[in-house]
């Protein structure tokens, strides 16, 4: 869990302390930096008060403990304890608020839209100042993406009731991932996929996605197409 939550934490020296930390709350372990988070929620059975701790020492702590560790929070601090080994990692009362994430209105994702969206993916633009660009437009059975001077176009074989982008600062994370998103859902300012056992969110793009369409269908219709050998294609570039 600790690990999952990670790559969602700030690494940047100045960026407010929150951002660095695990948030727990009831429970729930939640992340976040300036444009993307999770939430992971655990049993029941776990209870937590709202507070932060910072979140590379005690992933880093986790990650090299062997048996079942027991997990306490006591006043100002939570206590671990595996085997022989004691530690204390000291946690912030600090408020920190999260996107609401009460996602009734879910929507069910294909199952091979990662799939179509890898195809697609190297043309994402990764220029924070060009942010319409920054994602990937699905809308209802075609993927676009575009960095202004690329543009990839997919057709699949599934399709949705809606237009919408998906943005790369949840896509780039997500792709990672070991398993696939169920489901996704589109909350006032946030863009949420749902798994099995946690949730991301990134904030939306909300300016509309350029018109990729309209330079495909200003190419030629005849003759502007022919067919090749990958290998032998990729083996002659290389040559050049």
């Amino acid at each position: 869990v600790f690990t999952k939550c990670q790559k969602f934490t700030s690494n940047h020296e100045f960026g407010p302390f929150a951002l660095k930390c695990f948030k727990f709350h009831g429970n729930l372990i939640m992340a976040m930096d300036r444009h993307r988070g999770t939430v992971y929620e655990l049993e029941k059975s776990y209870h937590f008060d709202e507070f932060l701790t910072v979140a590379n020492f005690i992933a880093r702590v986790f990650s090299r403990l062997e048996g079942e560790p027991e997990f306490k929070v006591e006043s100002n601090y939570i206590k671990i304890e595996a085997g022989t080994f004691r530690t204390k990692i000291p946690l912030y009362r600090e408020r920190y608020p999260f996107p609401e994430f009460d996602l009734k209105d879910s929507k069910s994702l294909p199952r091979n839209f990662l799939e179509a969206v890898r195809r697609v993916y190297f043309a994402v633009c990764k220029d924070t100042s060009k942010e319409r660009c920054r994602g990937v437009f699905l809308d209802r059975n075609i993927l676009y993406t575009t960095d202004t001077h690329r543009i990839a176009r997919c057709t699949t074989d599934f399709e949705t009731d809606s237009s919408f982008i998906v943005p790369d600062d949840l896509l780039e994370i997500v792709l990672t991932e070991e398993d696939d998103p169920e489901s996704y859902a589109i909350s006032g300012n946030t863009f949420w996929f749902l798994f099995k056992e946690h949730k991301a969110f990134a904030l939306r793009v909300r300016e509309p996605f350029p018109d990729c369409e309209r330079v495909f269908n200003s190419l030629p219709k005849h003759d502007a197409y022919c067919t090749f050998e990958k290998s032998a294609m990729s083996s002659a570039l290389k040559r050049m």
